[in-house]
């Protein structure tokens, strides 16, 4: 009999977790376009090689008093993402290393009770199909810096200086309206 198969696009978590099963796999960019498009982008960005993001999945079932088993997993990933430095707005490179634990319950309620007292790993409602794709995407997400920025940045920002010592004072931007107000009064 051929061994059955897993669908990382439409698992069934439970029969994983029964089997106590191993994936592994590689999503390129492109089907990671979430991920992707939170990387630096434009016309004077690097260009990305498309290695695309492994990773593995480890499942199985974790005994408990008084309860059924809970299905439990392991996502692991490691990819490098290059995004804008916020201080010298050159790249940076970061290496994304991931390993993120979940547990399973039967339902939101359940899962959302569990997952307050849990610091350990994130507790999920069992759904009938997981699209790890997306789970693995909405990790490399979270994963990034909200400010991204070099320890120290290989070229330090300058302002420019132009203009700086010799400025002119701005135009009001009514000052037309008062000259031609003003000529208007001398006239009557």
């Amino acid at each position: 009999m051929k061994p059955r198969t897993h669908d990382p696009l439409a698992l069934d978590v439970r029969r994983l977790c029964r089997e106590g099963g191993a994936l592994s796999g590689r999503f390129s960019l492109a089907e990671l376009g979430r991920f992707r498009d939170s990387l630096w982008s434009g016309d004077d960005a690097p260009v990305p090689a498309d290695d695309g993001v492994p990773w593995t999945l480890e499942a199985g079932l974790r005994e408990r008093r008084g309860a059924p088993p809970q299905c439990v997993m392991t996502l692991s990933a490691t990819t490098r993402a290059t995004v804008r430095c916020q201080r010298c707005l050159g790249p940076l490179q970061l290496p994304l290393a991931l390993e993120r634990r979940y547990a399973f319950a039967d339902s939101e309620d359940e899962a959302a009770e569990a997952d307050a007292d849990n610091d350990d790993e994130d507790v999920l409602a069992l759904p009938p199909r997981l699209d790890l794709r997306e789970l693995l995407e909405d990790e490399l997400i979270l994963a990034l810096p909200l400010v991204p920025r070099h320890d120290a940045c290989p070229v330090p920002w300058t302002p420019p200086q132009h203009g700086l010592a010799e400025e002119e004072p701005e135009a009001h931007p009514f000052a037309a309206l008062a000259a031609l107000r003003g000529g208007e009064r001398s006239g009557r």
